[in-house]
């Protein structure tokens, strides 16, 4: 969009000088960027910023490159029109998931769940969250989420929801989950009756809690209640689990006791 606003001549000098950053290569270094943009500022600058993150991303793609985190661009272009270019460039990057949508199963402050089919991986039953969050803050949004899976996927305990991936389904940002069946007072009727049958849920949640407080980047829950405990089924067994660890601090908002809520069956 910049470039179409420039006079003839400077887009030319634009174009002139993404093709050398091209054919000159290393455009997978931020460096290499910030010593192309030296020569242009406003609105030239910013076309040719563009021109490059995409290349650089390309770059990157070929190399078989992990994509870095955006604070990383953030703090290499401080200057907010630039900063707001590469939030909008690194946006296009976000992977494409492939899960098919079902029924939704349940609404909350920050988008809709559903029900869902992951393809790529057998048509695994999934609880989908479709994120209702602008595109403009998708790709940081993304790294957050990206961030809290991975810690997730270290915490070694069945009693806690697993993440499975985050990225976009037509073109919004989603988080695919674990598809747990209940709420664990809505299952039971309340709380088992029998005290060591209690006891030993309780005992299972406050050991993952603490498996979480045990990672390195000490994940505290701060919200364990009835309604952030669900119930999935593992080989015909109901297995407690936790909720809302890292997702709902990402969009910064707590999740709802329907946020999550998933179900099986009709």
């Amino acid at each position: 969009p910049e470039r179409s606003l420039l006079p003839p001549e400077l887009a030319r000098r634009v174009d002139a000088a993404a093709d050398e950053a091209v054919r000159a290569g290393g455009l997978e270094r931020l460096s290499a960027m910030r010593e192309r943009l030296a020569a242009f500022d406003g609105l030239a600058r910013r076309a040719l910023l563009r021109t490059l993150l995409r290349e650089h991303f390309e770059a990157l793609q070929k190399s078989g490159g992990p994509l870095p985190a955006i604070a990383e661009y953030l703090s290499a272009f401080p200057d907010a029109e630039e900063q707001a270019v590469v939030r909008e460039v690194f946006g296009e990057q976000l992977p494409t998931l492939r899960v098919e949508l079902g029924r939704e199963i349940g609404r909350g402050g920050m988008g809709v769940i559903y029900e869902g089919r992951q393809t790529a991986v057998g048509g695994r039953r999934v609880a989908v969250k479709m994120l209702d969050v602008g595109q403009a803050n998708q790709a940081a949004l993304w790294n957050r989420l990206r961030e809290e899976v991975d810690i997730l996927a270290q915490i070694p305990s069945p009693n806690v929801v697993q993440v499975f991936e985050v990225g976009l389904i037509n073109g919004q940002l989603a988080v695919v989950m674990e598809l747990a069946e209940q709420n664990l007072l809505e299952r039971t009727g309340g709380l088992p009756q029998e005290q060591r049958e209690t006891a030993q849920i309780v005992r299972k949640l406050a050991v993952a809690v603490q498996k979480a407080h045990d990672h390195p980047r000490k994940l505290i829950h701060q919200d364990i209640k009835p309604s952030n405990v669900l119930v999935a089924l593992h080989d015909e067994k109901p297995v407690p689990k936790v909720i809302d660890f890292g997702v709902a601090k990402a969009i910064g908002q707590q999740l709802t006791e329907k946020t999550l809520y998933t179900g099986f069956g009709a």
